[in-house]
């Protein structure tokens, strides 16, 4: 999931995995123990960043 914004600590990316857990729902099909974070932007960028969560998929 996308998201933007300055992410300052940890506690903002697990505000982003419990809202990433809401949208999918049923998340018995998804490693939710643990998320993958991702952020693109340079420490000096304020404006229009681009960050992501993800949760890893179960093998069925």
């Amino acid at each position: 999931q996308s998201f933007g914004g300055y992410v300052r600590d940890i506690k903002e990316w697990i505000k982003e995995a419990i809202k990433l857990g809401q949208v999918i729902g049923d998340t018995s099909k998804y490693h939710t123990e643990f998320s993958y974070t991702a952020g693109y932007d340079s420490p000096f960028r304020f404006l229009n960043r681009h960050n992501e969560i993800w949760f890893i998929a179960k093998q069925q």
